[in-house]
């Protein structure tokens, strides 16, 4: 329901927001989730930020594209209590 207008611009502003470089600051634990079929940030991408992480976990999920937690809802949730648990552990 968005406007493409809107879209657009939002999209212009994130075109030049990279702050990979400052993954390896991160030290607290971290959850990546990503959708196996996703073309705009790909399984690569979130290999290689869970990878500068200092402490990340890493879903692929299945039959998910770009937007996870709507697409695989309940596989999303399971994974984010799985990781919530075991901070709390």
């Amino acid at each position: 329901a968005t406007p493409p207008e809107v879209y657009a611009k939002a999209c212009e502003a994130l075109a030049g927001l990279d702050q990979r470089a400052l993954a390896g600051a991160v030290s607290a634990p971290a959850l990546v989730i990503v959708g196996a079929e996703d073309r705009a940030t790909p399984v690569a991408d979130a290999v290689a930020l869970a990878g500068a992480l200092c402490q990340a976990d890493l879903v692929v999920l299945p039959r998910a594209a770009h937007l996870p937690l709507p697409e695989r809802p309940e596989a999303f949730a399971a994974h984010l209590a799985g990781f919530l648990d075991r901070l709390a552990a």
